[in-house]
């Protein structure tokens, strides 16, 4: 009988003891916010106020996808390719015009035999990482590994002029009889035909040398991929550790050839998104920030604070959607033709303004080579474009979609304003998103995506 009323007694009592919690926590989380660390609205930090570069110090930078490999004979992505750079060098480089410029080499090679023969003369005292000075049997050893169909790299095609170098692809020579050393510092490429890009083909980092022993001693202990895990060139920059899909470090390589002023340290971190690489850029956890989001560009263009600090350059850089000649309807060139005056490269701009520009070729216009008046650039002419469909019989366009390979949802938005223009000459796109590993496997084997967007 009693029981009743002692609980209606207690019951208001725990109730003002709950309240009394909510009432704490929310003045708590109020005191919280109010004192919770503001994102900086100017650089946290500035310059030491020397007035020539020196070196010293760690340079910490990022991307938003992961590098791929650290094996120069493989990096065919950009992220790779970055990273390459720093660890390895090549005969040849470009300067920040575009001219090519001699790296390893002395100087640019002797050309003879009406552009056919092409001979090298290495620096002296160039060393790879190990302290072993490189010679020409080195970048002998190297181009051979390159062009090896047991390796497997995707640059072969582009050293394919090399005399000898299809037979030892396919086996049936043990040596590349192009391929000729002279010398320890001198080296000699013999082609089978005259080929204005062979020059370019060797400032790739596909020709970058590496060294043999280690190599081989990778092969043997822990398989092929090895080299890529555990690099070592003759770059500015010594490999240090690499946890996959996060980061990468490097060290200043003392005795590199061309002693510029540079850091002590630099790290890669990879997989940071444009929004996370802002707020640490803005908190001085990222030396430099590449390709913010629009939210946050706008921000750092509209801040006083930001402006003495921001250099905005468009970069020599062409991205493009890759057709595949080897798979119908791109086997056709009228259909090829047919998509290139299709697409309204303008409305790109538009969608995306400040950040593209419309090339209308393969070079860029911030190039010395580029021409704004090139007979043959890629303009939109959707008569042209309607045209070139009933030269390929395709006046009423294609009975069945084609299929474009994307990799992320940048790539989604730009391929969707794709879609509209195609539809307009009776071509559907599907769109087909992989992972950028699927992209880079997939797309470099013959037959097999129909269209992928490419650079």
């Amino acid at each position: 009988m009693r029981s009743t009323p002692r609980t209606e007694r207690r019951r208001p009592r725990r109730w003002l003891g709950v309240a009394a919690a909510l009432l704490l926590a929310a003045l708590f989380i109020g005191w919280a916010v109010a004192h919770f660390p503001r994102a900086p609205t100017g650089p946290r930090y500035v310059g030491a106020g020397h007035q020539t570069p020196r070196p010293g110090g760690t340079f910490v930078f990022s991307a938003s996808s992961n590098i791929h490999t650290l094996d120069p004979h493989f990096a065919y992505d950009t992220l790779s390719m970055a990273a390459c750079r720093l660890l390895y060098d090549g005969l040849l480089d470009y300067d920040y015009d575009g001219n090519m410029i001699p790296s390893l080499a002395a100087e640019l090679p002797q050309v003879s035999d009406g552009g056919r023969v092409f001979r090298f003369t290495l620096r002296n005292g160039i060393k790879f990482h190990n302290g072993r000075e490189i010679t020409a049997e080195d970048v002998a050893w190297s181009m051979h590994r390159l062009l090896s169909k047991r390796i497997g790299s995707p640059g072969y095609p582009f050293f394919k002029s090399i005399a000898g170098a299809p037979a030892y692809h396919a086996g049936k020579t043990d040596q590349i009889k192009g391929i000729v050393v002279i010398d320890d510092k001198t080296i000699e490429f013999r082609l089978d035909e005259p080929d204005q890009t062979f020059l370019n083909a060797m400032a790739m980092p596909f020709a970058y040398p590496l060294p043999r022993e280690h190599v081989d001693k990778l092969d043997q202990t822990e398989g092929l991929d090895a080299a890529g895990r555990q690099p070592m060139g003759s770059g500015p920059f010594l490999f240090i550790h690499w946890e996959r899909g996060v980061q990468v470090e490097f060290a200043r390589f003392a005795a590199y050839w061309a002693p510029q002023a540079r850091p002590e340290r630099m790290i890669f971190l990879e997989n940071i998104s444009g929004d996370v690489a802002s707020a640490r850029f803005r908190n001085g956890d990222l030396d430099v920030i590449y390709q913010p989001s629009k939210v946050n560009r706008l921000f750092f263009r509209q801040s006083k604070a930001w402006a003495p600090y921001i250099a905005e350059l468009p970069s020599a850089s062409v991205f493009a959607l890759g057709l595949n000649c080897e798979l119908p309807p791109f086997d056709n060139v009228h259909v090829r033709r047919a998509v290139a005056f299709a697409i309204d490269r303008e409305k790109l701009e538009r969608f995306d303004p400040g950040e593209v520009i419309p090339a209308t070729q393969v070079l860029p216009p911030m190039l010395p080579p580029y021409d704004p008046e090139l007979p043959t650039r890629q303009v939109f002419d959707l008569g042209r474009a309607k045209e070139e469909m009933r030269l390929a019989g395709l006046p009423n366009g294609l009975s069945e979609p084609i299929t474009l390979w994307v990799r992320g949802e940048g790539e989604v938005r730009v391929a969707q304003l794709f879609q509209q223009d195609l539809k307009a000459i009776g071509i559907e796109m599907k769109l087909k998103l992989v992972s950028f590993a699927t992209y880079l496997k997939e797309t470099g084997r013959p037959r097999v995506a129909q269209a992928a967007f490419t650079g």
